[in-house]
C-alpha cells in the first residue's frame, strides 16, 4: 500500500517539474533545409545578438528550437534589428562538416514558423542560379515564413 503512495507521489512531481520547465519554455518553430531536403544533423547551434560576440548554445531538433522565455522576451527587446543563428551541419556526400552563419531579422521570430534554405555554391545547379546574387561565396540563404520571404 505504501509503495502505491509513493509511486502516486512520484508520478506527480514528475509531473508538476516537467509542467514547470515546458511552461518557461518558448519553442521557435525553425526548420533548416539545406540543398532542398530538411537538415537533421545539426551541432553546436547557437544565437548571437549583435554587436556581441556572445554566442547562446540551444538544442536544435528538426523544425525546432527550445529557448527559455527569459531569453526570448530579450531577444525581442534588443535594439538590434537582426539575430545571427550559426550552427555545423553534417551533408551526406560530404567529408566535413560544413559551418554556417544565418542573419535572421527579429520579425521572424513572431511568425508561426521560419524555413530557413540554404543553397551550397559548390554544387553547379545551385552556384549558376544564385552565383551572381550571394552575398558570401559558399552558400545563398532565402528565408521564409507565412508572410514574407527574404533573399541572402
Amino acid at each position: 500500500m505504501q509503495n502505491s503512495i509513493v509511486k502516486k507521489v512520484l508520478i506527480l512531481a514528475c509531473s508538476f517539474i516537467l509542467t514547470t520547465y515546458y511552461s518557461q519554455c518558448k519553442k521557435l518553430n525553425i526548420l533548416i533545409m539545406i540543398d532542398e531536403e530538411p537538415c537533421l544533423t545539426v551541432n553546436n547551434f547557437y544565437i548571437n545578438i549583435p554587436p556581441s560576440t556572445e554566442k547562446i548554445e540551444f538544442k536544435y531538433t528538426v523544425g525546432s528550437v527550445d529557448i527559455s522565455d527569459n531569453f526570448y522576451t530579450s531577444l525581442l527587446n534588443t535594439s538590434s534589428q537582426n539575430i545571427n543563428i550559426g550552427f555545423e551541419a553534417i551533408i551526406p556526400n560530404k567529408v566535413f562538416v560544413s559551418k554556417y552563419l544565418v542573419n535572421l531579422p527579429k520579425v521572424y521570430l513572431n511568425q508561426e514558423y521560419v524555413i530557413i534554405n540554404i543553397f551550397n555554391l559548390d554544387k553547379k545547379k545551385y552556384r549558376k542560379r544564385f552565383s551572381k546574387i550571394a552575398k558570401n561565396d559558399k552558400y545563398y540563404v532565402i528565408i521564409k515564413s507565412p508572410s514574407s520571404m527574404r533573399f541572402d
